[in-house]
């Protein structure tokens, strides 16, 4: 057994200063810079490393996703004007939960620690200084990954690239400049070789403190818990000018793998860095060009995208379970049928974005669909389909994922459609008009009923007359909303009322900016073509993405970045082509430290 485990582990931590702060002031003020503190291990927490997005529950329009502890991505879209100049960002930025597990599992193989993620096991993302709770748990999960390591044949093979009853000293020696360079994202400097190097030797092979396998899990736990692998450290001091630094070749890998797959460079994006290779804009748009022809890629996006739909699992309108019911005559559809639709949402946006190339127009505008058995009777598609996605053609009435049956199924009632639901969604997450929280006593005012509201529109139209509400509602919330009562509540297109049988009136006056006059609009398809065209659909959205990928709120600084892609978005500027050159920006491989 490994003797005085504790004193080695406090040895080389408390002699290396792995724990001590570096530099920087803790959190974000309202400037727009990075959400990251740098104690030992600063945090920037984001959006980007996920499988889900942050997000916060919420009635449709109102459901917003999140940076780090609560500030607003998207739903608020008050434009920051360009003011040119390099974002303040923390030189030490915490991993996200995400991201410790991607780390993970590209470094050692790693996936689940008693059959589940090992980022369960840590303290949930947020900002701040390194808590005594914190701490405890990312010695816990080293340990345990450490064992588990130790104990797989294949995933020690990812760690030791030697046999250590070949000579175990050597062995160790060889892993700790080896594995340290890829736990640590860049070479160990020789402070740190040295004194990973002094745990080994004062261990391996001594009976007292342990056999060299013993030894060798300990030195992995060290690895984790270290800052250097907890940490995304932007330290380099090169000055390029105007008071900014140019990040050294391995912080442009990091910050480039980072934004691009949530994970730690991959081996061809590490030769590069290690061969400065890294250095013009023209070498970084290459490797970013080539990270995202990767699975890693294609994850990272749809979560960017999930933030811009403010869609987080299980919590908000598109899937919560507390709101997926439909009344017992909505025959056709059936709260089983969530995972599937809201997969063709998934599917859409990547498809368009990797498959397809598409721009943002095609998002709103493709007549492309994903349907299965179940899922097709909800859009009149007749054929042989399976329990998979299926692509099909829905024709010129279902244009874009608006008129998809997760949007309108989610942003519904229980047994009707909800222009209120569906028109904040459009007004405040597509097209980024900000508008105040409403009262909550408007929240409760019942649906008027009579014998001259025999519709639906006329309903709605009545409850938000007068009163706070009446500008926000029929200036901008409630037209797009009458235009979508084209879908019934499950999706399905309806012309006339279920219960009155009256026919269904679309057309409306949409404004799509606070500053905007209103544009008739007769139907969905002129409602997408409307807003696909739109300066303002297309800069959030392009907001949206830059806010996701660079894991830091809207600002003066991105502003300036914003405008330019929304520009060329608005002209079919490919997505993919615009998430590359999120990496080309003037900006990427600088850093401005936070409080100059």
């Amino acid at each position: 057994m490994m003797k005085n485990r504790g004193w080695l582990v406090g040895s080389i931590l408390a002699g290396s200063h792995l724990l001590s702060a570096c530099s920087g002031t803790p959190g974000a003020g309202d400037d727009g810079s990075d959400n990251s503190t740098d104690s030992s291990t600063g945090t920037g927490a984001g959006p980007q490393g996920v499988g889900s997005s942050p997000g916060v529950p919420g009635d449709g329009g109102g459901s917003t996703a999140t940076i780090g502890g609560g500030a607003s991505v998207g739903g608020s879209g008050d434009p920051s004007l360009c003011v040119p100049g390099v974002v303040p960002t923390s030189q030490l930025k915490r991993l996200t939960n995400a991201q410790y597990d991607r780390t993970v599992l590209t470094l050692l193989g790693v996936s689940a620690l008693s059959g589940a993620a090992p980022s369960t096991l840590l303290v949930p993302d947020q900002n701040g200084s390194m808590s005594d709770q914190m701490w405890g748990a990312y010695q816990s999960v080293a340990e345990q990954i450490a064992a588990q390591v130790m104990g797989d044949e294949t995933m020690k093979g990812r760690y030791l690239k030697c046999s250590l009853a070949g000579g175990a000293s050597q062995c160790l020696s060889d892993t700790i400049v080896e594995f340290g360079r890829r736990a640590y994202r860049r070479p160990l400097s020789t402070d740190e070789l040295a004194r990973f190097q002094k745990l080994a030797t004062e261990g391996a092979g001594m009976t007292e403190n342990g056999t060299p396998e013993e030894v060798a899990e300990l030195l992995l736990q060290v690895f984790l818990i270290s800052p250097g692998f907890l940490q995304r450290e932007e330290l380099a001091e090169m000055p390029s000018g105007d008071g900014s630094f140019a990040l050294s070749s391995h912080e442009v890998a990091a910050r480039l793998s980072y934004m691009l797959t949530g994970t730690m460079p991959d081996e061809i994006l590490s030769v590069a860095a290690d061969q400065g290779a890294l250095s013009t804009p023209a070498q970084i748009l290459e490797q970013a060009k080539r990270l995202l022809d990767t699975d890693g890629a294609r994850e990272i996006v749809a979560a960017y995208h999930r933030n811009y739909l403010a869609y987080s699992p299980g919590t908000t309108r598109w899937d919560s379970p507390a709101r997926v019911g439909k009344g017992p005559t909505f025959t056709l559809f059936n709260k089983d049928l969530v995972p599937a639709i809201i997969a063709e949402t998934e599917k859409l946006f990547d498809a368009v974005t990797f498959d397809k190339l598409g721009s943002f127009k095609d998002l709103l505008l493709t007549d492309v669909g994903y349907v299965t058995s179940a899922t097709a009777p909800l859009y009149g598609v007749t054929g042989q389909f399976t329990d998979s996605l299926t692509e099909v053609t829905l024709g010129p009435d279902r244009p874009g994922f608006l008129t998809r049956v997760a949007f309108l199924s989610g942003f519904s009632d229980f047994d009707r459609s909800s222009p209120i639901l569906r028109g904040a969604f459009i007004t405040k997450q597509v097209l980024g008009v900000k508008m105040d929280t409403p009262d909550p006593a408007a929240l409760a005012t019942p649906l008027p009923e009579g014998a001259e509201l025999d519709t639906n529109r006329k309903q709605v139209d009545a409850q938000t007359a007068g009163g706070p509400c009446m500008e926000c509602h029929h200036g901008f919330i409630n037209p797009p909303g009458f235009v979508m009562e084209a879908f019934d509540t499950v999706g399905a297109e309806q012309t006339n009322e279920r219960l009155s049988g009256v026919a269904i009136d679309t057309q409306a006056d949409v404004t799509l900016k606070t500053s905007g006059s209103p544009t008739p609009v007769a139907n969905p398809k002129e409602l997408m073509d409307l807003i696909a065209s739109s300066v303002e659909a297309n800069r959030f959205y392009a907001q949206s993405l830059v806010s996701s990928a660079y894991e830091r709120l809207p600002n003066g600084n991105d502003a300036c970045l914003v405008d330019t892609l929304g520009t060329k978005l608005a002209s079919g500027y490919a997505i993919k082509d615009l998430l590359a050159d999120l990496a080309n920006a003037e900006s990427f491989g600088l850093r401005v430290q936070e409080g100059n």
